[in-house]
Formats: structure tokens, sequence, C-alpha cells
């Protein structure tokens, strides 16, 4: 085994977590795509050296915009509005989770992984969101449970509008109208502002 790193990540059980970050990353990043290639089913006669151009330099908060008035403006069946409207939630809540666990100061205990981040309102202090290794896992696999949800609505988008070939795909399940996946636990400070008895004590 390497002995690198030198630090608290070389401590028994660390490994787990910094895995679980890694996917954690990883699986963003493919969930991300599956944004931009859900909003390009609606783009698809634009050259994608234009799309790219467009899509690609804009923040997710652009896109997922820019998604939601596709949708009103083109989107003809209501039902799969409805979809897109529930996707853009799961995404803004997945984005959430990403953004604390992967942007807050880290921390790690003996049975939790401790996310410190700054409040930018009132009363302006440390909030220490606790994540044990199970409930870090369960946040990477919401992730990828939206990022199927979002290839199922686009390939249901591109059979219904006959976008192309039907037999370009074995698997007859992926042209039924998609089922909504649960919604992903959006992590949350203790409400009494208190923290983990394995939190840190100084940060």
């Amino acid at each position: 085994m390497s002995d690198w790193p030198r630090d608290e990540w070389a401590e028994a059980g660390a490994r787990d977590y910094l895995e679980a970050l890694g996917v954690l990353s990883l699986r963003y990043d493919r969930l991300q795509l599956a944004l931009i290639r859900l909003i390009e089913s609606y783009l698809i006669g634009i050259p994608d050296s234009i799309l790219n151009q467009i899509l690609f330099p804009m923040n997710n908060s652009q896109r997922l915009n820019l998604l939601k008035q596709i949708a009103v403006e083109m989107e003809q069946c209501e039902e799969v509005r409805e979809l897109i409207a529930y996707f853009q939630k799961g995404f803004s809540i997945c984005t959430e989770n990403r953004n604390i666990v992967l942007h807050a100061g880290g921390h790690l205990g003996d049975t939790h992984f401790h996310f410190i981040k700054n409040r930018r309102g009132p009363p302006f202090d440390n909030g220490v969101y606790s994540v044990s290794l199970k409930g870090l896992r369960a946040i990477c696999d919401s992730i990828s449970e939206m990022t199927d949800f979002a290839w199922d609505i686009n390939l249901y988008i591109r059979s219904e509008t006959g976008r192309y070939r039907l037999d370009e795909y074995e698997d007859e399940k992926g042209f039924e109208i998609p089922q909504k996946p649960i919604l992903p636990r959006k992590l949350v400070l203790p409400k009494d502002g208190s923290i983990h008895p394995d939190g840190p004590i100084f940060f």
C-alpha cells in the first residue's frame, strides 16, 4: 500500500471517505453532462459546434433556466414538462449537496465526516454538516439516479419526436414515459446549531 498521503487521510477508514468524495465528483460531472444533453434534445437542428459555444460557457443555474424556458415554449406534453420540472428540483438538491461536500472545509472524525461552512446570513457563524460514510455514499447514489432520470427523459423525448430511429436502441423500456426517482435528501444544518459529538472542537 502506498505511504501517501501522510496526514489524517492516511488513517484507517479515511480511504473509504476519499473514495466516496472522488466518486461524488465524477458522478456530478456526468449529471452536468446529462443536463446539457437534455437541453440539446430540443435543439437537435443546431450544429454541435454552435451548441457547445452556447451551452458549455453557461453555469448550471443558467442551464436550468434555459431548460425551464424550453419546456414552457417547446414541450407540448404536460407529463414531460412535469418530469423536467422534477428533474430540475433534483438537480438543484444534488448541486447544493455537492457544493457543501466539495467546497466546505472538511474534518474527518471517528464515525462521520464533518463539513464546515461559513453562513452567509445572520448569525454569520460556522455551520457544521455531519455525514456518515453511508450518508455520503447515498449522496453519490442519488446523483447517479438523477443522471439516469435525465437520460431517460432525453431518450423518451427523442423517440417520441422521431429524431432518431427506434432500431438504434434494443431496450424498448427506454421509450416508456420515465418514472420519477425519489428526490435526493438535502443536507441540512441542525436547527439548534449543535455539533455532532464526533465533530471538531476547534475550526
